[in-house]
C-alpha cells in the first residue's frame, strides 16, 4: 500500500460492493456516478490491486476486494460509533466556548449577565477571547465572535474564509454625547451636542470610520481643544474623569454614574451589532446554548439602552 488511505474511498468501496453500480452507489453517497468511479480508481491505485471485475451489468468484487471486506467494515463500525458519541457529547451542554469580544464589551456588558447561564449549566465553561485585533474564525481563535459594523453594510465579512459562517444581526447600538458633571460645573454646559466651541474634547486616536461616534468627531473637532485621545474602549472613562466632551456608546456610558448626556441630539452614531459561528457547530449544543443566550440578551434589552438614552439618565436642561 502506497500511503494511507482515506477512509471515503474505503466508504465508496463498501457501498459499491453493496449496490454493486455506480449509478446506485452515487445515489447513496449523492454524488455523481463520475465521482464513484474516479473515487475507486484512486482507490485501486493506492492499493495497487483491481477491487473489482467492470461488466455490462454489475460490478463484481475480486478475490482481493473480498479479502479486504471484514477489516473495512470493523472501520465502519469505528467510524460510526465515533460519529455517535461525538453527537452525544455535542448533545450536552458542558465544555468550553470560546467567546470573541472587545475587552470594554466584556466588561460593561457581558461581565454583569452571563452568571445566570453559567449558573443554569454548571458544566459549561464560557473563555472570553477579549482583545481589540479582531479573532480569526475560520483559525478556530473562537466559537463565537461579536463584532459591531457600520449601518447597511451587512453581515461582517471573513476574507479568506473557506468556511460557512453563520451571522445574526442582534441590534442597532446608539453613540451619544457627554460630560462629567465636574466638567459641566468647571466649564459649562453645552446647549446641545454639537455647541462645543471652546470646549475640551476627548476624541479617537484613529480615524477609521468604523470608530463610533466619527460623524460627531468629523463636525466639532476643529471647534474645541483636544485634550485628549484614546482608545475607543477608554473614552467614557475618560469622559468621566473630566477631561471633555466625548462621544460614546450609550451602555458604556451607563458604568458611569457622573456622565451628562447632552441633548440634542440624543444619538449622533449608530452601529450594528452582529453575532457570528462556524456553520458547523450550530447543533453543538453548548456553543448553540450560548448563541442562543446572547441572542435573547441583545434582541430583548430595553430600547433605551441600546437606541436611545441610556435608563436612568434624563438629559439635564442647559442652565
Amino acid at each position: 500500500m502506497a500511503g494511507s488511505v482515506p477512509w471515503d474511498d474505503l466508504h465508496v468501496f463498501l457501498v459499491l460492493r453493496r449496490s454493486r453500480t455506480f449509478a446506485a452507489a452515487a445515489r447513496i453517497l449523492e454524488v455523481d456516478a463520475t465521482t464513484v468511479s474516479r473515487r475507486l480508481a484512486r482507490l485501486e491505485d493506492r492499493l495497487g490491486a483491481q477491487l473489482f471485475q467492470r461488466t455490462a451489468d454489475a460490478l463484481i468484487p475480486t478475490r482481493e476486494a473480498e479479502s479486504i471486506v471484514d477489516s473495512v467494515e470493523a472501520m465502519e463500525r469505528q467510524a460510526t460509533g465515533v460519529a455517535s458519541l461525538i453527537a452525544g457529547k455535542n448533545a450536552l451542554v458542558e465544555g468550553t466556548v470560546r467567546l470573541a469580544v472587545t475587552p470594554h464589551f466584556a466588561r460593561s456588558f457581558l461581565f454583569p449577565r452571563l452568571a445566570p447561564l453559567c449558573a443554569q449549566y454548571p458544566l459549561l465553561q464560557i473563555e472570553i477571547v477579549s482583545s481589540q485585533r479582531r479573532a480569526d474564525l475560520m483559525r478556530d481563535e473562537a466559537d463565537i465572535a461579536l463584532r459591531f459594523q457600520l449601518p447597511g453594510s451587512g453581515a461582517p465579512a471573513e476574507a479568506t474564509s473557506h468556511v460557512e459562517i453563520q451571522s445574526r444581526r442582534l441590534s442597532s447600538v446608539a453613540v451619544g454625547v457627554y460630560a462629567s458633571r465636574e466638567y459641566v460645573a468647571r466649564a459649562g454646559r453645552p446647549k446641545n451636542a454639537h455647541a462645543v466651541r471652546g470646549h475640551n474634547l476627548v476624541l479617537p486616536n484613529e480615524d477609521a470610520a468604523y470608530i463610533p461616534g466619527r460623524p460627531w468627531v468629523d463636525r466639532v473637532r476643529s471647534l474645541g481643544r483636544t485634550s485628549l485621545r484614546v482608545d475607543v474602549a477608554s473614552t467614557a472613562a475618560a469622559i468621566s474623569a473630566g477631561f471633555g466632551v466625548g462621544a460614546t456608546l450609550h451602555f458604556y456610558a451607563e458604568e458611569f454614574p457622573n456622565l451628562i448626556h447632552l441633548t440634542p441630539p440624543d444619538i449622533v452614531d449608530t452601529r450594528d451589532m452582529w453575532i457570528l459561528m462556524p456553520s458547523d457547530l450550530v447543533r453543538v449544543a453548548r456553543v448553540r446554548t450560548v448563541w442562543d443566550f446572547i441572542v435573547d440578551l441583545t434582541t430583548t434589552r430595553p430600547k433605551a439602552s441600546t437606541a436611545g438614552e441610556p435608563r436612568g439618565r434624563k438629559a439635564h436642561k442647559t442652565a
